[in-house]
């Protein structure tokens, strides 16, 4: 049976992107080390970011913007996972990671488009029913694994796959109003996908701009 590896950067969600599925994160592929994936497992069982945000604390604050905090214990983390995800320079690539999280989270949570308990479940769904067929199909997945399994993962990883797709939710409306300045023929031919991805960045940079997140 083929091994499946990947390390995901801030322990976010994946598998597929479907029809009304909306999940998407940067990943680094660590080729076939299975134990490497073991290890980012154990790791992510102190991910910060599945700790219910009403129960944070504001002390030992690392960063701070107009609307979003960024704690020591977030960076610290954040930082060992692209140091197993052998980064040139984890410490800078976390903060640029955590910083665009956040604020995007934040962005579209106050623009209306959390995700829902029933968006959630089917997004879930979709996922289990996914890698079901793939293990079917003699692929395993070695991050799903070491949880025990894919219910396990999905379970753990709930309200951290609820920010992702509200991000992603939040980005389609930006997407889907940026497509109005293409004609139908330019989207046949793939001008809207092409032009989209530098698009998006440059969305993503402005807002982390005008976050104004300083180091404290």
């Amino acid at each position: 049976m083929k091994k499946r590896n990947r390390i995901l950067l801030g322990g976010l969600c994946f598998l597929v992107l479907g029809s009304g599925i909306l999940l998407y994160n940067k990943k680094i592929d660590a080729g076939q080390d299975f134990e490497q994936t073991k290890t980012f497992a154990e790791i992510n069982k102190e991910n910060p970011y599945l700790k219910n945000d009403n129960l944070r604390t504001t002390k030992d604050i690392y960063a701070k913007g107009k609307h979003i905090y960024i704690t020591n214990e977030e960076m610290e983390w954040q930082t060992e996972v692209f140091k197993l995800a052998n980064s040139d320079n984890p410490e800078g690539d976390a903060f640029k990671f955590i910083c665009n999280l956040k604020t995007l989270y934040y962005v579209a949570k106050e623009a209306g488009f959390l995700a829902s308990d029933e968006e959630l479940d089917k997004a879930i769904a979709f996922n289990i029913e996914t890698y079901e067929q793939m293990k079917k199909d003699g692929e395993v997945d070695a991050l799903y694994e070491s949880y025990g399994g894919v219910q396990n993962y999905e379970n753990e990883m709930r309200e951290v796959t609820r920010k992702n797709m509200t991000i992603e939710k939040y980005m389609k409306s930006l997407k889907d109003e940026y497509a109005k300045e293409f004609t139908e023929e330019q989207i046949a031919l793939g001008e809207l996908e092409e032009k989209w991805a530098d698009k998006r960045l440059e969305i993503e940079h402005s807002l982390v701009e005008q976050e104004n997140i300083q180091k404290q």
